[in-house]
């Protein structure tokens, strides 16, 4: 259907479950080539992951035309996979795919855009990198607001959890990975202080699922699964 009518658009739950998978699955493709280029061993990545990259920009109709913003975000998770701290930017308006060619005549063109309100900030995302048992505490938050009020709290391994932030607010978080975790500090279990993240259109988002992130192999588990964070981005 989708291949006869490719402007159509999802009606059904089971449509959309059916249309986001697939984007997942591209998505994982895509990052799975673009190592193979980047670290110039094809075939040989397996599940290697994405190097820190600040931001993520996201383009595309299945990702801009999702019933949600949380639909879009966790797409995204699932798909690309980010590591380390990684703000989400997504292009609603689909301008991004002809940058390139504009930066040829209009050098400027392309940086007059990305600075500009043109990309929706979704939100920062902060991914761990590594393996423990379910219900491990793997990450230390201390966050600071802007009105100096601080909160400290553990990130349990296999969850997904959102810090409301915002947006145009920015806060103070200090990271301290356990059990020798990497967020992208420099070394596996090294922490540091991050002076403003700004919040976005969901917050900070805290990826703490592992990365490679693999869904269980039960189907009733994994659908409850895809539930829950659906609900965690306040989609219910």
């Amino acid at each position: 259907m989708k291949s006869t009518y490719p402007a159509s658009l999802p009606v059904t739950e089971v449509e959309i479950n059916i249309e986001h998978a697939l984007a997942r699955f591209v998505m994982r493709i895509a990052v799975r080539s673009t190592l193979d280029i980047m670290l110039g061993q094809v075939g040989q990545q397996g599940d290697a992951l994405l190097p820190w990259m600040e931001p993520l920009i996201a383009s595309g109709s299945v990702l801009s035309k999702a019933p949600t913003l949380g639909h879009c975000a966790l797409m995204l998770l699932d798909g690309v996979q980010p590591t380390g701290v990684t703000p989400l930017l997504l292009d609603p308006h689909h301008l991004v795919p002809g940058l390139g060619a504009a930066a040829a005549v209009n050098s400027l063109l392309a940086i007059q855009i990305l600075d500009s309100n043109s990309l929706m900030h979704l939100g920062t995302v902060i991914s761990p990198v590594g393996s423990a048992r379910p219900g491990t505490p793997i990450l230390r938050i201390k966050v600071t607001y802007e009105n100096g009020q601080e909160t400290t709290f553990d990130i349990k391994y296999g969850t997904l959890e959102v810090l409301p932030i915002p947006h145009g607010k920015s806060v103070r978080l200090h990271l301290q990975p356990l059990h020798n975790f990497d967020i992208g500090m420099g070394a596996p279990g090294r922490g540091g202080t991050l002076r403003q993240v700004a919040g976005g259109a969901l917050g900070v988002i805290i990826d703490a699922r592992g990365r490679p992130y693999l869904p269980p192999s039960d189907m009733k588990r994994r659908q409850e699964l895809y539930r829950k964070w659906l609900w965690t981005f306040g989609v219910h």
